[in-house]
């Protein structure tokens, strides 16, 4: 078998992992305006930036009013860290803004801050009571909800990558390496080619599998 055939299948290995193998989820890092923050007059734009590089493509900022209108702005990304709103002028009064990231490990990661214009923000008050019978009920809602959705197709894509990647360095080296030892002159001649060829036959496969698996996981997410 051509000897550069395994050096092929890691790298293909390493190219159809590339979405898997960054681990980093975006949040918010800063924002201007400021979270919580009061002005005195309307800005001119809003600039959000993530801890982490976004697809500035398909990541999202919303301005909404404290009545929940959305307001038409346009957006634009800059350096895959900034996401930047040009707002019209804005009157007096409290205002959202919503905040959707897709980061580079395929993972979408949300949230909102406030701020106002002329006016004081009012204190966020906790959530209101609830009894233990709700609440039990909630918990354990959550729970099965957590069930059915804890399956993890990109774990499950990792770990083949790894199986596969493992079994042709082992593969690699019990043919090129322990064989020839004078030590163990048993193995020689015990792994033959047409082994060799269903190995890595098996995990050309697999890396493809999981290659397309993970760029539909990016898609629909």
């Amino acid at each position: 078998m051509n000897k550069w055939f395994p050096v092929l299948l890691c790298a293909l290995f390493i190219f159809f992992s590339i979405p898997s193998l960054v681990e980093a989820h975006a949040y918010l890092d800063r924002s201007s305006p400021v979270q919580e923050s009061r002005l005195d007059k309307s800005p001119s734009e809003i600039r959000v930036k993530f801890t982490e590089p976004i697809d500035t493509n398909v990541s999202l900022l919303t301005l909404k009013t404290e009545d929940g209108e959305v307001i038409e702005t346009t957006q634009y990304g800059e350096d895959r860290t900034w996401l930047i709103l040009d707002i019209p002028h804005l009157e007096d009064g409290i205002y959202r803004v919503y905040w959707q990231a897709f980061s580079l490990d395929t993972h979408i990661t949300d949230g909102s801050f406030r701020f106002s214009i002329g006016v004081d923000l009012p204190e966020l008050r906790p959530a209101e009571t609830i009894s233990i019978d709700e609440a039990m009920k909630e918990l354990q809602a959550g729970e099965q909800v957590g069930e059915r959705s804890a399956f993890n197709w990109n774990t499950l894509f990792r770990t083949l990558d790894l199986l596969a990647a493992l079994a042709i360095t082992g593969l690699f080296f019990f043919t090129r390496i322990m064989i020839n030892e004078k030590s163990i002159p048993h193995w020689k001649g015990q792994i033959t080619k047409r082994f060799e060829q269903i190995i890595y036959r098996s995990a050309l496969v697999v890396f493809i599998i999981s290659g397309i698996g993970n760029l539909f996981i990016r898609a629909v997410q």
